[in-house]
């Protein structure tokens, strides 16, 4: 769980970079590039929903007689969708501060492309989780992914 995170953090350190960085061009990668930011945009998606995971349901009855826990999706989908919300935010707040850097451009329609790739990606992530709960094996992995703590 330590390397999700590590890779979460990374990669919302990686899309303010490549939003601010005062010029357009870093060793020959244009950083302006709709791909690259979508690209960053989506990573930091998966991360950050992998990171922070759903929370586990177990039945009161159980509690304390056995390790048997379940996963419910609902937490999931609300997990989904803060996280969503919350890029969706960020890149409303990046897009308005390319406006001050003298070298790059920030234009409505990049913020649009941007949110449409962070809601892309958490909807990616949703179907994927959705559908692992529906079987054993693929309920044990998201078990396993919430529980590392």
């Amino acid at each position: 769980m330590r390397v999700l995170r590590l890779l979460a953090i990374l990669s919302l350190g990686a899309i303010i970079f490549v939003m601010w960085y005062p010029q357009r061009y870093l060793f020959g990668v244009d950083l302006g590039s709709q791909a690259l930011q979508d690209g960053a945009f989506s990573a930091c998606t998966f991360f950050w929903i992998l990171t922070r995971g759903g929370r586990l349901r177990s039945d009161p009855y159980y509690e304390f007689r056995s390790s048997s826990q379940t996963i419910d999706a609902i937490p999931v989908k609300r997990n989904v969708l803060q996280i969503a919300s919350e890029l969706v935010l960020l890149a409303a707040l990046l897009e308005f501060g390319q406006q001050l850097l003298p070298n790059r451009v920030s234009t409505f329609h990049h913020f649009l492309v941007n949110s449409t790739a962070v809601i892309a990606g958490g909807a990616l992530c949703y179907v994927v989780i959705a559908m692992a709960l529906r079987t054993v094996y693929g309920r044990r992995f998201v078990q396993y992914l919430v529980t590392l703590d």
